[in-house]
């Protein structure tokens, strides 16, 4: 089973006496793209932009209010920074409840192999590509962010073709890239009404769940028709468009 994520806007500050390594190699990652010179390029219109660009500009890009330099500075420098794996660097609310660092070696390691996040700068990542620390609201992307992933789907057609997929992504995500093949997205539901913000942590506590008892067994997508989630209530499946929709409902605080 692969697993399709999202990524959040909160990520771990890094420094050479954490789990990284240096610095940036655009070869070692996974997924190359048609075009191997256009993630680079992508990566220093970013660094450009924020050692040219007007402050309000800046700021609209990082949404903030105001200025953090150490966020500034790391940004603006990704070519020398440190890096980690991609999966330990966020640490948004889904990552928080993917709880990944207190999974048993061998799960991290499968979430490592078989998650692909789906970045609005550096594109799709595995979980084990290393990446360094950067800033970029929720919907911000420089260059066309369509277009940049339209580079990758061959390479991702092909390490999704011959497994079900678990799409957890967010909306916005799910408009870059359709796999092929058997797709299982379950959908988050309280009092009747569809979850969006808060549905963040569901995904990852849906992850962290699935991670252990799915991705170390090699069970099949449709074994998630069954799959129980403590508080949580399955309420129907559905197809849409060739996608297995599986509705939750909430019933715990």
């Amino acid at each position: 089973m692969i697993v399709l994520f999202s990524p959040s806007e909160g990520k771990f500050f890094l420094d050479y006496k954490t789990k990284t390594k240096c610095c940036l190699d655009f070869q070692s990652f996974t997924f190359l793209g048609s075009n191997k010179e256009l993630r680079e390029q992508i990566i220093r219109q970013y660094m450009d932009f924020l050692k040219t660009a007007q402050e309000s500009e800046i700021l609209e890009l990082f949404g903030y209010k105001e200025i953090d330099l150490d966020v500034l500075k790391l940004s603006q420098n990704l070519l020398d920074s440190p890096v980690i794996e991609a999966i330990r660097l966020y640490s948004g609310v889904a990552y928080e409840y993917l709880d990944f660092e207190n999974q048993m070696k061998d799960i991290q390691n499968l979430l490592l192999e078989r998650v692909v996040i789906f970045s609005n700068l550096f594109g799709p990542l595995k979980g084990g590509d290393f990446i360094p620390y950067y800033r970029l609201q929720q919907g911000k992307f420089i260059g066309n962010l369509k277009e940049y992933y339209a580079q990758f789907a061959e390479e991702l057609d092909n390490w999704c073709e011959k497994e079900d997929i678990l799409d957890l992504r967010a909306d916005f995500y799910k408009k870059l890239y359709q796999p092929k093949g058997k797709i299982y997205c379950p959908v988050f539901y309280k009092n009747g009404k569809k979850l969006s913000h808060y549905a963040k942590a569901y995904r990852g506590y849906f992850l962290h769940l699935v991670a252990r008892k799915f991705l170390v067994t090699s069970a099949k997508g449709w074994d998630l028709l069954s799959f129980e989630i403590p508080g949580v209530r399955q309420k129907g499946v559905n197809e849409k468009e060739g996608v297995i929709l599986i509705d939750y409902e909430i019933e715990q605080e």
